[in-house]
């Protein structure tokens, strides 16, 4: 994550929290992955965790489980902290992160929105060692071509996006053993009034 957009995250940490700290689309995205895919008991991971908010409703869905996250941002990770306390938060960045255990199931929440390509497919590497068998992701990012930095609502300051295509994404996938099970999409009206396209992919880790 460019240096830009972590001090970004740090100095808007509580007004990206009062933004999607219960923003409609990505929690029901959260509790339906929940219903479905995240069994008692599971070890999660939540990787680019922010502060904190699907690890809560994680744990309100699936009590049972414990959720690790991680993030690059002390200010996100304190966040966590306060409104996720039974979790396990680790301020890091989710590029040098490497599992200690196999996880049961991973979630990716537009983090890779801030990595490069060649960092995401990097990352999707890593997950595919560090998961179980079977196990399952939660991968969302923005439809669409190109990178840069940009200014967002809860932001005046420059955050780096970067956009994918969603078969890209599916040969990524395979790539590293995952098998896509459902694909969803929700518009995301920008503060211009343009769309753009939020896609959200569930997988499963399969055999070699």
């Amino acid at each position: 994550m460019a240096r830009a957009t972590l001090h970004a995250y740090n100095k808007n940490a509580d007004n990206y929290l009062k933004k999607f700290g219960d923003f409609e689309p990505y929690r029901e995205k959260i509790e339906l992955f929940s219903q479905k895919y995240i069994p008692k008991h599971a070890k999660v991971l939540d990787l680019g965790c922010g502060p904190g908010v699907n690890a809560r409703l994680i744990r309100e869905r699936v009590p049972t489980c414990s959720v690790t996250g991680v993030d690059v941002s002390q200010k996100m990770i304190a966040l966590a902290r306060q409104l996720a306390p039974e979790g396990d938060f680790i301020v890091e960045d989710i590029r040098q992160f490497m599992p200690d255990r196999l996880f049961d199931v991973v979630i990716a929440s537009f983090c890779i929105v801030h990595l490069t390509d060649q960092e995401t497919a990097a990352l999707l590497s890593t997950l595919s060692k560090g998961m179980a068998e079977n196990g399952y992701l939660y991968l969302s990012f923005m439809e669409g071509d190109g990178e840069g930095l940009e200014r967002t609502s809860f932001s005046t300051e420059h955050i780096y996006f970067n956009y994918y295509q969603t078969n890209r994404i599916h040969r990524l996938l395979a790539q590293n053993l995952f098998e896509v099970q459902e694909v969803l999409t929700e518009d995301y009206v920008e503060q211009d009034g343009s769309i753009t396209q939020d896609t959200f992919m569930f997988a499963v880790k399969v055999n070699n």
